[in-house]
C-alpha cells in the first residue's frame, strides 16, 4: 500500500509540476516555438512546442539520456498545457491591463 501511496504522490506533482511549467515559459527555447508559430502561419503554438518538445527527447535520446515516462509525456503534453495558460489567463490579464490602462512590471503602457 506505501508503494501505491508514493506512486500516486508521484504522478500528483509530476502533473502540478507541468502545470507550473506551463505558466512559467520564457528563454530562448521558448522562442523557438514562436518564431516557428510566426513564420509558419498554419501551425497552431501547441503543436510548434511539440514538435520541438519531441526532437528535444529524440537527441537526448541519441546522446544517450535518461528518458523517463515522464520525459515523453512532457513531451507531448506541455504545448497544449501553455496554449490553455496563455489563451484563458494571459488574455485576461493582458485585456484587464489595457482596459485600466495600467503599467505592469515588465511593461509600460502610454495612452
Amino acid at each position: 500500500m506505501r508503494n501505491k501511496e508514493k506512486f500516486i504522490t508521484r504522478i500528483l506533482m509530476g502533473l502540478f509540476g507541468r502545470i507550473i511549467d506551463g505558466i512559467a515559459v520564457d528563454g530562448d527555447y521558448d522562442a523557438i516555438q514562436l518564431i516557428m508559430t510566426d513564420k509558419i502561419k498554419s501551425l497552431q503554438y501547441k503543436y510548434s512546442r511539440i514538435i520541438c518538445d519531441v526532437i528535444s527527447v529524440i537527441i537526448g535520446y541519441i546522446g544517450r539520456a535518461v528518458l523517463g515516462v515522464g520525459t515523453v509525456i512532457n513531451a507531448f503534453l506541455m504545448g497544449p498545457i501553455v496554449s490553455v495558460f496563455d489563451k484563458h489567463l494571459l488574455l485576461n490579464f493582458m485585456i484587464e491591463i489595457m482596459a485600466n490602462k495600467k503599467s505592469c512590471y515588465f511593461f509600460e503602457l502610454n495612452p
